[in-house]
C-alpha cells in the first residue's frame, strides 16, 4: 500500500508539474533554496527575500531539516526529486498508523487503518500542493505519538526532535500532544512527568525558534503569521471555516469525534484555523492538512474504543456503530479525492492540491527549451514559470495578486523577462518598455508565454 500510494501521489504530483500548474509559492521556493544551499547561500530564495527582506527561509520558517535534504538534490537538482521525496515521507506515515491501531486493537484493524490513512482525501489534497516541509509532520509526530504511549521515552525523542527541525509549528503541536496524554490519565497525572517536562520545555523552544527567525529576516520573520491571528478574525470566513472542518471530519467517517479529547493534539491548529482572516487555508488541499493528520488518525483509531458511552453516540441512530462510519468515511474520501474529483470541484472547495492535471502541457517541452535561451543576468518570471529556473540565484518571482512581489524594490535591474500573457497587464508601468519580444510560445486563451530580453542602451 505505501509503494503503490508513493507511485500514484509521485506520477499526479509530477503531473501537476508538467501541467505547469506548480508554483513559485512552494514549489519554485524549495527548488531554489537546495539551488542556493549547494551555492553557498544558507537556503536563499528570492520569493521572501522580495516579501521580507528574508535572506534565508530559516527566516520564513524555522525548518533546519531541509539541510538533510541538500544531499539529495546536489546529486538529483530536480522538480521531481522534491516531489518523489514528498510523496514517500507522506506514505511512510503508514507505519506509525499501524503500530498505533495495533496497539490499540489487533493486526487486521492496524490493516485497516492503514488504508484508511493513505486513502484520506485531505492528506494526499495536501501532499498534490507542490513540495512543502510539513509533510514530514504526519510521520513524525505519529511515532512520537506511538513511542510516548508505549513509554519509550529515549526513542521518542527521534522524532520529536526532527519535528523541532521542521517548523515552529511543531513545539505547540507537541506540548498538546503531550497535554492530551496527561488528560487521559488526570487521575495519575504524576505518572506522566516526562509528558509535563515536555509541555513546559516547548514553551522556551517554540520562543527561541522564534527568535533565530528573526535573524534570516531583519526582525521580521520571528512576526510573519502571526499579524493574521487573532480572536477578532473568528467571524471572518465563518461558513469557510465550518465546512472545512466539515469536510476534514466528513472525510473520516466523523470517527474523531467520538474520541473528542484526542482533539487536544490538534488545538494549536484549530485554534488557528478559527481565528485566521486568511481565507486559503479554510479549504482541503494545502500543506495546513498535514498539522491536523495526528489527530484525525488517533482520535478514528481510539473511536473504536469505549465508544459506545460517548455522547455524540447518543445522539446517533440505534445500530450505527464505529466500523459503519469508518467505511463512510472511506467513501467519502474516493469521492472528494484530488485524483478523481480534482477537475469539478469548486475553488471554494479544493486548495492547490485539487488542481491537478492528467497529462503533461503541450507548452511543457517548448518551456524547457526557451529558458535555454535566458543568458546570465537577473530574470523576473510568472509564479507558475518560477520552478522551471529554481535552480538560478538570479531568478525573481513576479506574482500579480501579491503587492510586495510586484513592487520589485528589492530586485535588481532584470535583464529578461519570462511572462504569461495573463499577467503582461499586471507588470510595474513602464518595465516592459525597456524589453524587447525574443520568443514565444503560443498557447490557449492568456496562456501564451513571451520571452523579453532588454534592449541595448536600456
Amino acid at each position: 500500500m505505501i509503494v503503490l500510494y508513493s507511485i500514484v501521489a509521485s506520477v499526479f504530483s509530477i503531473l501537476r508539474y508538467e501541467g505547469l500548474l506548480t508554483q513559485a509559492t512552494d514549489l519554485g521556493i524549495f527548488m531554489q533554496a537546495m539551488y542556493s544551499t549547494i551555492h553557498g547561500r544558507l537556503l536563499y530564495e528570492a520569493v521572501d527575500y522580495q516579501a521580507y527582506g528574508a535572506t534565508s527561509f530559516l527566516g520564513v520558517h524555522f525548518s533546519p531539516i531541509l539541510l538533510a535534504i541538500v544531499p539529495l538534490y546536489w546529486l538529483f537538482p530536480y522538480a521531481e526529486t522534491l516531489l518523489v521525496l514528498q510523496a514517500v515521507v507522506v506514505a511512510s506515515g503508514t507505519i506509525p498508523t499501524y503500530l498505533i491501531a495495533k496497539k490499540n486493537g489487533n493486526e487486521k484493524r492496524a490493516l485497516a487503518f492503514s488504508s484508511f490513512y493513505l486513502l484520506y482525501a485531505p492528506l494526499l489534497g495536501a501532499n498534490l500542493y507542490d513540495f512543502h516541509v510539513e509533510s514530514f509532520l504526519p510521520v513524525l509526530l505519529l511515532f512520537t505519538f506511538y513511542l510516548t504511549e508505549s513509554h519509550r521515552y529515549g526513542r521518542a525523542l527521534i522524532p520529536i526532535m526532527l519535528s523541532l527541525a521542521t517548523t515552529e509549528a511543531s513545539p505547540p503541536l507537541l506540548g498538546f500532544m503531550m497535554l492530551y496524554f496527561v488528560v487521559r490519565q488526570k487521575r495519575s497525572w504524576k505518572s506522566r512527568k516526562w509528558e509535563i517536562f515536555l509541555m513546559g520545555v516547548m514553551v522556551p523552544i517554540y520562543l527561541s525558534e522564534r527568535y533565530v527567525m528573526g535573524f534570516f529576516a531583519q526582525g521580521q520573520g520571528a512576526l510573519v503569521g502571526l499579524s493574521q491571528v487573532s480572536p477578532l478574525y473568528l467571524q471572518s470566513d465563518i461558513l469557510l471555516k465550518v465546512g472545512y472542518f466539515f469536510i476534514i471530519l466528513a472525510a473520516a467517517g466523523f470517527l474523531p469525534l467520538l474520541s473528542l479529547p484526542t482533539a487536544i493534539m490538534a488545538l494549536p491548529w484549530i485554534a488557528t484555523q478559527l481565528f485566521s482572516s486568511h481565507g486559503f487555508p479554510h479549504s482541503v488541499g494545502w500543506q495546513y492538512d498535514f498539522f491536523l493528520i495526528p489527530w484525525i488518525v488517533v482520535g478514528s483509531i481510539q473511536s473504536f474504543n469505549g465508544a459506545g458511552k460517548n455522547w455524540l453516540t447518543r445522539v446517533l441512530k440505534r445500530g450505527i456503530r464505529p466500523p459503519d462510519l469508518f467505511l463512510a468515511g472511506m467513501l467519502v474520501s474516493l469521492i472528494i479525492s484530488p485524483v478523481i474529483a480534482g477537475l469539478v470541484l469548486s475553488p471554494s472547495f479544493g486548495g492547490q492540491g485539487y488542481v491537478v492535471s492528467y497529462s503533461p502541457s503541450p507548452q511543457f517541452p517548448e518551456v524547457n527549451s526557451l529558458v535555454q535561451e535566458i543568458g546570465p543576468g537577473p530574470v523576473l518570471v510568472s509564479d507558475h514559470l518560477f520552478p522551471y529556473l529554481a535552480n538560478r540565484l538570479d531568478v525573481y518571482d513576479f506574482e500579480p495578486n501579491v503587492p510586495v512581489l510586484g513592487t520589485m524594490t528589492r530586485v535588481p535591474t532584470v535583464q529578461y523577462v519570462l511572462v504569461q500573457k495573463s499577467d503582461l497587464a499586471s507588470l510595474p508601468p513602464g518595465l516592459i518598455d525597456a524589453f524587447y519580444p525574443k520568443s514565444s510560445i503560443s498557447g490557449v486563451d492568456n496562456s501564451t508565454i513571451y520571452l523579453y530580453q532588454r534592449s541595448p542602451g536600456y
